[in-house]
């Protein structure tokens, strides 16, 4: 978990996305067709979303070995591995880009 300090919205706890979509974030890219989504449940089943882009999964899920259509657990440490290989954004920009 990272907090951001954003020049628009102020301090926000980050979301966790690829490296290639945060540039797209920030250079505002109209959304591309290449995000994905991989899915965190913790154990209280609840779900939570990371953005990727696409080379970013499939790299990720053949080094992992892992099928990422299906939720990974949050305990999992395929889920930690995850999270270091991915970047904080702004979690307004990020919703403001996806809107777009």
């Amino acid at each position: 978990m990272s907090y951001i300090i954003c020049e628009n919205h102020g301090g926000n706890i980050g979301s966790l996305v690829s490296p290639e979509v945060l540039q797209w974030v920030i250079k505002l890219k109209p959304f591309q067709d290449k995000v994905r989504m991989i899915f965190i449940q913790d154990n209280n089943d609840n779900r939570y979303c990371y953005y990727v882009d696409e080379e970013f999964y499939n790299e990720f899920s053949n080094k992992a070995e892992v099928d990422l259509t299906i939720p990974l657990r949050l305990d999992d440490d395929i889920a930690f591995e995850l999270s270091l290989e991915l970047v904080p954004v702004c979690p307004k920009c990020l919703h403001e880009w996806l809107e777009n």
